[in-house]
């Protein structure tokens, strides 16, 4: 960008080198825009796997240390955990329809 702009202020204007100057450009600016791309989506699969899957997973464990050492009380933890996890599948599944994207087709010809 600064050879680009160098030759436009000092007047040297060679189509050709400008032209490539500015391809080279774009395909970096492409690459970025990709690299964004990509971290946004892994920091979206981390965001799912902290609020989601985690707190499940450590809700399973816990269920299995239970069934192993929880005694007399085993069957209240048991009845407590359903509770826990449908309330916490049920508060965080979101409405239906919400965040959903309409795809149209277009017909197709009889014939």
């Amino acid at each position: 960008m600064r050879q680009r702009n160098r030759l436009l202020r000092e007047g040297r204007v060679d189509p050709a080198w400008v032209a490539a100057i500015e391809e080279t450009m774009a395909g970096l600016g492409i690459a970025i825009a990709a690299a964004r791309q990509d971290i946004v989506t892994r920091l979206a699969n981390l965001r799912f796997a902290l609020l989601r899957i985690l707190p499940l997973a450590v809700l399973t464990l816990a269920v299995v240390v239970n069934g192993v050492y929880g005694g007399g009380a085993r069957d209240y933890v048991f009845l407590g955990v359903l509770v826990v996890s449908m309330a916490y599948l049920t508060m965080t599944f979101g409405t239906p329809g919400e965040k959903r994207e309409v795809v149209m087709t277009a017909p197709t010809p009889a014939g």
